[in-house]
C-alpha cells in the first residue's frame, strides 16, 4: 500500500504527538514517586541510629584498646579508675553540653568510647576464658547489627 503525499495536518500531527510523547515523559519521570521521596527520620529513627552509633563506638574502642592499650592496664590497674571519673564527670555536666549542637554529638560518641575502654579491661578477663572471645565478639556485632536495623527502619517508615 502506497502512502500519498504528507500533508500539513499530518506533519503538524506528528509533531505534535512527538512533542507532548517527550514532554509526557520527562513529566512522568519528574513526577515519578521514586524521585520524590525523601527520607526525613521519625523520633524512632534518630533514637535508633544513635543507639547503633553508641554501640559502634564502644565495639571500636574495645577492640582498639585489647588490640594496643591493655598492657597499660596490666602495669597500672589505677588506669580503669581515672576513665570512670572522666565517665562520671561526662554523665554530671551532660545537662550543660547536651543541648550544645555538634558539641552534644560529639561529647556522645566520645563518652561511648570511652565506655568501651573501661569496659575493655572486664571483657578481656572474660576473653580470657575459652571460647569468650568468641562469644563476645559474636554478641556485640550481633547487638550492633540490630540496632542498625531497626535504625533502618525507624528512617524508612512513618510510624512513631
Amino acid at each position: 500500500m502506497t502512502r500519498g503525499p504528507e500533508t500539513s495536518l499530518t506533519k503538524y500531527l506528528k509533531f505534535y504527538i512527538i512533542r507532548n510523547t517527550k514532554t509526557n515523559l520527562s513529566t512522568m519521570y519528574e513526577n515519578n514517586v521514586a524521585t520524590k521521596v525523601q527520607m526525613e527520620p521519625t523520633f524512632f529513627g534518630k533514637v535508633m541510629t544513635f543507639f547503633a552509633l553508641a554501640v559502634l563506638s564502644s565495639a571500636a574502642a574495645v577492640y582498639i584498646t585489647m588490640h594496643y592499650f591493655m598492657h597499660y592496664f596490666y602495669n597500672t590497674p589505677q588506669l580503669i579508675y581515672v576513665f570512670f571519673v572522666v565517665e562520671l564527670v561526662m554523665i554530671f555536666t551532660a545537662r550543660w553540653w547536651s543541648q550544645k549542637n555538634p558539641l552534644n554529638k560529639i561529647m556522645f560518641v566520645a563518652f561511648t568510647f570511652i565506655t568501651g575502654v573501661t569496659v575493655a579491661p572486664l571483657i578481656s578477663i572474660l576473653a580470657a576464658s575459652p571460647a569468650g572471645s568468641t562469644i563476645l565478639m559474636q554478641a556485640l556485632l550481633a547487638t550492633g547489627l540490630m540496632f542498625a536495623a531497626t535504625a533502618v527502619i525507624g528512617w524508612t517508615t512513618s510510624y512513631n
